[in-house]
């Protein structure tokens, strides 16, 4: 089985990374306190010496939660046992970092195998109860048979899900029976471990005499102080696959789960708690067999190692029984109980993610709060020794190992192996720019992880940024804010991560976007530069170039392929002939529509100016590529050589008032007219004319204060001066076979939406390069009628994407993007930002399909920042707390009086109309709500 994420919090390490350097730096996580059992209802007559100093081992935001991400109220979050809720956040992180993403409305084949801590929040609730319906809600949210199907519910699982409880031994129990379970098909997926949260955690282990408690709170694993253990919070997932299924699915294995086993002591001990060597061996060589491995074959033992005197004899001598006859090697030996405590039901997961890590990592921790072996174990010679310092792996032609024990009160024993599996080499990395996405409901969240995943990279500068883009934008949930970062490297990244002003952003486009409309550009600009670029970097892109290149003429065909291998060389042969231009222009944008719809962006409008209007129908499947493209190449053709030299302007001006700047009259030769060429917003319109006549057109809009500005066009394009370049189209146009587009284009002669008999009227494609461009008009349209609230300039930059914006500058739910840069600046980046941005308004977009020409592997990294509100009901008053054989009657101020009587261990009678009707149930339930309603 491979074991492809973890999630999980310690003393003194929030998460995966942290419990790592903790162990590296060979620290310990617990916190310096006093030794108290202040609020632990169960043991109030405890002998304590508070002056004594204590470490106690917890878990840092326990009773934090994020009620909302779950969909929890706020009362029944106040109502569970705060384990449930730490397991809940785990096994949501664990899943995330095996890139299973839990769905509410799509069910994860995954099973649950996962056992807690004895319910001790039950007595903070107990007085709170006072329905039958308090009663059931207070069981569920706090029995431990709710613990798994708890997190199959709220995350959506549907293979088993099966509460484990074997005291210290749960969470590896847990392990092996989701082992079995993957053996068996019962699931794809299995997630165990466990939860261990000592309640209240400020409460500390009070020393007795004679008992397993260290008096200081320290454990020291096998060392020669050793005097005891300190019972610690935790909580530790694993997931686990079929290892064939993680390695057809990508999964990023971290090491390989060999073998299991488990077994019980029976009576082959002094006592029910006594720890039995017979038994322990025995589960030891049945994992080994079950690994199909041998003594010699284990180079490290994460050992049960509690520090008892007893404890630690008793399983160094079974150990011994296993691996005394190994020759050549010695075999380490450590215990994470050193740095963390005895972390009770969730220790033998905690010690499985430390072996897990050690094989990972190819280190060997050393063992914190041990420095020189106990004598009476013998350690100094043989086989086993605790390293002191962590010592790497040495590299071997063989599969490195370790074995994981954990052995629980009631002699349930529990041993697993694990195995090193081989990293893949490591590529060079890509260095290519890449959209990162962050995704959260709330600020704080967004800022916690952007500091964390900044610390991770700075921690792991070889990290490819390619895979860090796919594991966040592919393998992540997605929540009600999305924050996108566009960087090159990891390097540039971090900055980013790293600078407060970024996540101003975070709280814009909060609602759904509407829909989408494409703007396809003329030809406006006389200088192409970009779109070189995406060809050598997107296979989708350079697909459609190619496709389009090839139904060229071969000499055209040369050219712009000349032009794509050095834009800059072959920018002035290009750009001067129509010819050439049009059809790039037209190729470049129909590559980036269709690159944009392969990543998920899918259009509900298409609007193109001009010569973009032929780029649109194509798109929308009205005309095929070929044909298209004979149409493009004889428009520009026929422009070169038939039409009339002149100018293009456009004017901050309404429609209206630009009349009043018209010179129609052609008695003094084409050169003396100009006319409204096209309304290409609300306030501004573009005329077209002779050079002359555009002349004294600049001089009458200057005097008259009226902003405008001079376009690069030699053509009086849209005028009735190219009446005789539009004509031959006609002919052209009638041969070919139309379809009906399947996605909706506005007209831009008109504004009204294209059919297939519109677009197969030979005299359309004539008006369409003399009558003005009714972009506006098409704008209009596309917003009323389709809805679309984002406007994307798909192709070389012509700004139709700051039209859009003028157009719509009242209205606040609209935004116009660009897709590509002007000249200069790189194309993938303003690509990406755009990308980014419609990702942030909600726009679907396909990340699979984004990063398909990377080859990407999914990577850990940290996962979704729960911290939430604190839940926490009050702690028990003393006369709230239930003694045996006493009913808490001091718990029930509102009981009304005479409602009946109460007998010993919680049993209640009361009459009613001669019947006579007896309740034995839980005193921290049934009691009250017998109490206070006796017709039940």
């Amino acid at each position: 089985m491979a074991i492809v994420g973890m999630a999980g919090s310690f003393p003194g390490a929030q998460n995966i990374g942290e419990l790592w350097r903790l162990l590296v730096n060979k620290r310990q996580g617990l916190a310096r306190g006093r030794e108290s059992a202040e609020g632990c209802w169960w043991i109030p007559n405890a002998r304590q010496d508070s002056e004594r100093e204590f470490f106690s081992g917890v878990v840092a935001d326990a009773y934090r939660f994020e009620a909302d991400f779950f969909n929890y109220s706020d009362r029944e979050a106040e109502w569970t046992d705060p384990q449930q809720r730490l397991l809940l956040q785990c096994a949501f992180a664990a899943l995330e970092s095996a890139g299973v993403v839990a769905s509410a409305t799509k069910p994860t084949p995954a099973g649950v195998f996962v056992g807690g801590e004895f319910p001790a929040y039950i007595a903070n609730v107990r007085p709170y109860v006072e329905s039958m319906g308090d009663y059931l809600q207070a069981l569920i949210g706090n029995d431990k048979d709710f613990l798994a199907t708890r997190v199959a519910h709220r995350l959506n699982l549907t293979g088993p899900a099966i509460t484990v409880q074997t005291a210290c031994s749960t969470s590896l129990v847990a392990v092996h029976q989701a082992r079995q379970s993957l053996l068996l098909d019962e699931c794809d997926i299995a997630l165990a471990g466990g939860v261990s949260l000592q309640f209240p955690q400020e409460f500390g282990n009070v020393y007795e005499e004679g008992l397993i408690y260290s008096r200081d709170g320290t454990t020291r694993p096998f060392d020669a102080d050793a005097a005891g253990t300190n019972i610690t919070s935790a909580v530790g997932l694993l997931v686990l696959k079929r290892l064939e299924d993680a390695i057809a699915d990508g999964d990023s294995v971290l090491a390989v789960l060999a073998g299991s086993a488990v077994n019980n002591d029976g009576a082959d001990k002094v006592g029910f708690t006594a720890p039995s060597a017979g038994g322990q061996e025995l589960v030891i060589r049945r994992a080994l067999h079950s690994a199909g491995v041998r003594p010699e074959d284990i180079d490290f033992i994460e050992a049960h190692g509690t520090a008892t005197p007893l404890g630690d004899a008793v399983e160094v001598a079974a150990l011994r029984q296993v691996f005394g006859k190994v020759e050549g090697k010695r075999i380490a030996l450590g215990s994470i109980k050193g740095n963390v405590g005895h972390c009770n039901r969730a220790a033998g997961a905690v010690g499985l993610i430390k072996a897990v890590l050690a094989m990972h990592n190819e280190v060997l921790p050393s063992t914190a709060n041990h420095d020189r072996p106990s004598a009476q174990l013998g350690l100094e010679q043989g086989v086993l020794y605790v390293p002191t310092e962590p010592t790497p792996l040495p590299a071997a032609a063989r599969t490195h190992r370790a074995g994981v024990s954990s052995f629980g009160f009631g002699g349930t024993n529990a041993h697993v192996i694990v195995e090193q599996f081989p990293k893949p080499p490591r590529r060079p990395r890509m260095d290519q720019v890449q959209l990162v996405t962050l995704s959260a409901d709330r600020r704080d969240q967004i800022d916690t992880m952007a500091q964390q995943l900044a610390e991770y990279l700075a921690e792991h500068p070889e990290t490819d940024l390619a895979d860090v883009a796919y594991t966040r934008n592919l393998w992540r949930v997605r929540r009600q804010h999305v924050l996108p970062f566009v960087a090159k490297d990891c390097e540039e990244l971090v900055q980013q991560l790293q600078q407060d002003s970024v996540f101003e952003l975070h709280d814009e486009g909060r609602g759904e976007a509407g829909g989408v409309a494409f703007l396809f550009p003329g030809h406006g600009r006389r200088e192409l530069a970009v779109g070189a670029r995406l060809y050598s970097r997107y296979s989708v892109y350079r697909r459609h170039v190619d496709e389009g290149l090839s139904e060229l003429d071969p000499e055209n065909e040369r050219l712009l392929r000349a032009w794509l291998a050095d834009p800059e060389e072959h920018r002035r042969a290009v750009c001067e002939r129509a010819e050439l231009l049009q059809p790039l222009i037209f190729l470049l944008s129909r590559a980036t529509a269709l690159q944009l719809m392969d990543w998920g962006v899918q259009p509900r409008a298409l609007i193109g100016h001009s010569l973009g209007e032929y780029v649109a129908v194509c798109v929308a499947g009205a005309v095929r590529l070929r044909e298209a493209l004979l149409l493009v190449q004889e428009r520009g053709r026929l422009e070169d050589d038939k039409a009339p030299i002149g100018a293009m302007l456009v004017a901050e001006l309404t429609w209206e008032e630009a009349q009043a700047y018209e010179c129609v009259d052609d008695r003094n030769g084409a050169d003396a007219w100009v006319s409204r060429a096209g309304n290409n917003s609300r306030r501004h319109v573009l005329f077209s004319g002779g050079r002359g006549a555009v002349a004294q057109l600049e001089q009458r809009l200057a005097k008259d204060g009226v902003r405008y500005q001079r376009l690069p066009n030699r053509k009086a394009n849209h005028t009735p001066m190219m009446e005789a370049a539009a004509q031959p189209l006609a002919r052209l146009a009638r041969l070919i076979e139309w379809s009906e587009p399947v996605l909706p284009v506005y007209s831009t002669v008109g504004g009204a939406r294209l059919g297939r008999d519109r677009l197969a009227e030979p005299g359309y494609w004539v008006s369409h390069s003399i009558l003005p461009v009714r972009f506006a008009d098409a704008l209009d349209a596309a917003r009323c009628d389709a809805g679309c609230q984002v406007f994307l300039e798909v192709g070389p930059p012509a700004g139709l994407a700051g039209l859009a914006g003028h157009h719509f500058a009242e209205d606040d739910a609209v935004v116009a993007l660009a897709t590509l840069p002007r000249s200069g600046q790189e194309e993938q980046r303003r690509l990406l930002l755009t990308v980014g941005e419609l990702v942030r308004r909600h726009v679907p977009v396909d990340f699979e399909r984004m990063h398909v020409d990377d080859a990407p592997k999914r990577i850990l990294l940290p996962s979704f920042p729960f911290k939430g509100k604190h839940f926490l009901l009050p702690t028990p008053g003393p006369d709230q707390v239930p003694r045996l054989g006493v009913a808490p009657q001091a718990a029930l101020p509102r009981s009304p009086a005479g409602c009946g009587s109460t007998g010993p261990y919680g049993v209640l009678r009361f009459r009613r109309k001669r019947r006579t009707l007896t309740a034995i149930g839980s005193w921290w339930a049934i009691a009250p709500y017998a109490e206070r309603s006796p017709r039940s």
